[in-house]
């Protein structure tokens, strides 16, 4: 449970702490002395401006700087975190100055630890007893933000396969099988973003997945990697079917949070002249795709509203090609990553809890 958040901005190419941000930092310490007990997790961004293994490095000197200002090297009580990013999570465009502004950041995550006491015991089922002559598929879920174990249901599309959890957050399977199979799983947990992924399972190997679930909060972002389109319209491709499925369950076992339906379309940028890259230039942008972006996002809405999500949830947003993560990309898979839908939860609906005592 998330108990406490906020960011630290930078000015342009530089990690030092300005002034101006002290009194957050400041905040953050007294949070810490005041017997915290948890997670501390920093998550460091840049602009994209530069290289990208430089932004790399610009983060993680960035969360450096905050550690040796608040003079921590990770406590007994404290488990730290740190996840430099570079320029790979903006929160909004890079095209404005003002947009680099914002994205120039450490996220400062305080999750306090839930004690035992306040949690009803769960009974599991016993650990599976080993199979002669079998392959072990070990699957972990894990919570992206704190990197521990958390209950879920894990369910595949094989009917004859069924997962089940010996203990918070590990699950074991195991199978006679003779060649590489492929089995298709879908993974949902309360409070909690699915998942939807593909494992190998190959004979005589260990056979070990670690799944991340993304917790429902404000900001957070879901990619619907799986929802198609019909290219340049926004007609549904058929196999869109089985991941709008899974949104809906999300959605209608989630009812506390809004959310906004952003769509991105894949129209690269152009590659900069030989003299404009002497300059520092690297690509010429241009804003395209909004009118289809948006009606991309609209569709979704459409399935939504008549699948019984209320409207008052639901926001909409076409973002055209403003927030390509591959402005130049290449490949299928850059492409695809560019051409999206995305659920980014824009706050809730109904009083949370931020705070365990």
């Amino acid at each position: 449970m998330i108990y406490f958040q906020t960011s630290i901005h930078f000015d342009f190419a530089k990690d030092e702490i300005k002034i101006s941000e002290l009194n957050k930092l400041m905040e953050v310490k007294e949070k810490l002395d005041d017997n915290f007990e948890g997670t501390f997790k920093l998550i460091g961004h840049t602009d994209s401006i530069g290289h990208e293994n430089s932004n790399i490095i610009l983060s993680k000197k960035r969360i450096q700087s905050i550690l040796n200002q608040l003079n921590i090297q990770g406590e007994n009580k404290i488990n730290l975190i740190t996840d430099p990013l570079g320029e790979y999570s903006p929160i909004t465009s890079n095209q404005t100055e003002e947009g680099r502004g914002i994205n120039r950041r450490v996220e400062l995550i305080l999750i306090k630890k839930i004690r035992s006491k306040s949690l009803a015991k769960v009974i599991y089922p016993p650990r599976p007893v080993p199979i002669p002559n079998a392959s072990l598929l070990t699957i972990f879920i894990k919570d992206s933000m704190t990197d521990s174990l958390i209950d879920a249901d894990i369910v595949s599309k094989e009917k004859d396969i069924q997962f089940e959890m010996y203990e918070s957050g590990k699950c074991e399977y195991w199978k006679k099988i003779e060649k590489k199979n492929k089995i298709e799983i879908d993974v949902f947990s309360q409070g909690y973003f699915h998942n939807s992924t593909t494992i190998e399972f190959i004979p005589n190997q260990k056979n070990e997945i670690t799944i991340l679930l993304t917790p429902i909060k404000e900001g957070a972002i879901l990619n619907l990697s799986k929802v198609l389109f019909e290219g340049g319209k926004t007609t549904l491709l058929k196999e869109s079917k089985p991941a709008l499925k899974r949104l809906l369950k999300t959605l209608k076992e989630n009812k506390d949070f809004n959310f906004e339906i952003g769509g991105h379309v894949n129209i690269r940028y152009r590659r900069a002249s030989k003299e404009q890259r002497e300059r520092g230039i690297e690509i010429i942008k241009f804003f395209a795709g909004g009118p289809l972006s948006h009606a991309r996002a609209k569709t979704i809405q459409d399935y939504l509203l008549e699948n019984g999500i209320p409207e008052n949830r639901i926001t909409i947003n076409g973002y055209g090609n403003s927030q390509m993560p591959f402005p130049l990309a290449k490949t299928k898979e850059d492409q695809a990553a560019n051409r999206r839908v995305e659920i980014k939860v824009t706050g809730f609906n109904s009083e949370k809890i931020t705070a365990i005592e």
